[in-house]
Order: C-alpha cells, then structure tokens, then sequence
C-alpha cells in the first residue's frame, strides 16, 4: 500500500457539514416552538451564531476553548440568560436526527480497516465527539481519537498533530506513511503537511500542501492503495 495511516478530520470529512447546519436551524426552530419565544428564527440565529462567534474569538493563539462552553453562552443569549433546564436534551435530540455521514465514509473506513491501515481521528471537538463517532459505528474501525480538547489547542497548531502522530507510533504504526483527510486549507492541510504527513483534501482550497484532491470520500482507497471490492 501507499500509506498504512489515515488521519481523519470530522467536520466536512466524516460529518456532512450541511447536517450540521441543519441540525442547528432545527434545533432554534424546535426552541422557539417549545419555549414559546417571542423572535423571528432569523433573529434567534443570529443571537446563537454571535454568542458562538464571540466565545471562540476570545481564545489566546492556537489555544482550545470548549464548544459546550460556547453553546452554553449561546443558549444563555438565546434565551435572555435564563435557558430551560431541558435545552441541551433538545438540542442533543435534533442532532441526533440530523447530523449524517459523508456518502462513502463508512464504507472506505471498514475497507482501509479490513486492509489494516491504522486509523484516527484529528478533530478540533470536544471529547463528546467519541460518543457520536460510537452512534455511528465509527468506532470499529479506528485506531484512535485526538481532540483539540485533550491537548489543549486547535489546528494547525503543531501540538495536536504531534500528539496524533505520538499514539500512531505507539500502536505500530508508521505515520512517515500517513495522510490527513481534511476540508480546511489552513488547519488540516498546512498544518498535517507540517507535521510530515500527505494530505488529501475533500473541499480545502488546492495548494502546495496539497498532494491529492478527492472528489468524493470513496477516492481515499485507490490513494492508499487498498483495491476495490
């Protein structure tokens, strides 16, 4: 094979992002609807968006800040300052029902795992992304999860790769012959070709560190050198 590690990025590569967006239109418009609230949606959005925008802006450098801290601002935004004891069960209930993989993710994760490729996941999440990568049945099939939450900084910060790249070695593999599948230019691109891997991107503006362009997820194994069924 051409590589024997893939590093996955989750929004825009494992998740669809348009789920994503769609589970928090869902979620203001269910919030409005069960807590009677007196706004447009195009105003509640707004509100939630800002309180969002302004808790992650705040953050030092490279330097992790939660996004359950951010939507507990934007809840409090949302809602005057005083949310409903019950919010975040919504809010977990409408992701649940919206959030979808990318076509094609989890059929290449079981081939590259059927193949014995080491893989992982380098995400800027919380560590709650483990329990949805499990509600999806990602799990099987990887190796391992780094978290801007467990290191304590976001990409492209050189921290976070490290450490994905430390836990590779440490299970045997070989992350001299890894890639990273990404959809920020910046952040999974630069940043994972900084730290020595490949990279494919799904998305990301094409540049010089970019090495392979995917049109769809499914493209990943020819690159990696497991055959189609």
């Amino acid at each position: 094979m051409e590589y024997d590690a893939v590093f996955w990025d989750v929004g825009g590569v494992v998740l669809n992002i348009d789920s994503i967006t769609e589970a928090q239109s869902e979620f203001i418009r269910r919030a409005i609807e069960r807590y009677e609230l007196s706004m447009a949606e195009t105003d509640a959005s707004e509100r939630w968006r800002n309180a969002m925008r302004a808790h992650f802006a705040g953050r030092e450098g490279r330097e992790y800040r939660t996004a359950r801290e951010a939507r507990r601002k934007a809840a409090e935004a949302l809602f005057d300052g005083s949310p409903p004891a019950d919010w975040q069960e919504l809010f977990e209930e409408v992701r649940n029902e919206r959030l979808r993989l990318n076509p094609g993710v989890e059929e290449t994760m079981a081939a590259l795992h059927d193949a014995g490729v080491y893989q992982a996941i380098v995400s800027d999440a919380d560590e709650a992304l483990k329990t949805e990568l499990e509600r999806f049945g990602l799990d099987r099939y990887l190796d391992d999860v780094t978290t801007s939450e467990s290191v304590g900084y976001v990409k492209p910060d050189p921290r976070i790769f490290e450490a994905a790249l430390r836990k590779a070695r440490e299970a045997g593999a070989d992350p001299d012959r890894g890639i990273m599948v990404g959809d920020k230019y910046e952040n999974d691109m630069e940043g994972a070709s900084n730290a020595g891997l490949a990279t494919a991107s799904l998305g990301a503006s094409d540049g010089p560190a970019v090495d392979y362009v995917l049109s769809e997820v499914g493209e990943l194994r020819s690159i990696v050198g497991v055959a189609e069924d």
